[in-house]
């Protein structure tokens, strides 16, 4: 018999990102669903480009969702870690979100998310990359 505690069991990433840095902006294009592991090494990925960011003042996150929005309940709980820390210690100001309403779980995740992100920073869901430019660059003004 095992004593190996299961939570402890360690999965292949489920899920793809890229960063990048335009402006003020951190986008991130995910595709999903993802595990944890994904979520993990998303943040440690991220977090030079948020840092470098924060040294300039406020910045905003879009997240570019393609596949699904679906994780299970441990990567929504590492992403508020992550989201905590970047409102208290990064700069962030808000986390917007783009997927069509064709993405799997796109009206399913959207109260999850809204208080996921909405607890420590603006969130705001949006069809189309260029709306959610627009309203985050009205916000940095």
């Amino acid at each position: 018999m095992s004593t190996r505690n299961p939570m402890s069991i360690r999965f292949s990433q489920h899920g793809t990102f890229s960063n990048r840095i335009e402006g003020r902006l951190l986008i991130s294009e995910i595709v999903g669903p993802w595990n944890f592991e994904m979520v993990a090494n998303w943040a440690k990925d991220s977090y030079p480009q948020a840092l470098s960011l924060s040294h300039d003042g406020p910045w905003v996150f879009i997240a570019i969702m393609h596949g699904s929005m679906l994780c299970p309940p441990e990567a929504m709980t590492e992403m508020r870690r992550s989201a905590r820390y970047a409102a208290a210690h990064l700069g962030v100001i808000a986390n917007l979100f783009v997927a069509e309403e064709g993405t799997e779980g796109f009206l399913l995740m959207d109260a999850p998310y809204a208080k996921l992100y909405g607890d420590f920073s603006i969130y705001q869901r949006f069809t189309g990359l260029d709306l959610a430019k627009s309203f985050a660059e009205q916000l940095l003004r």
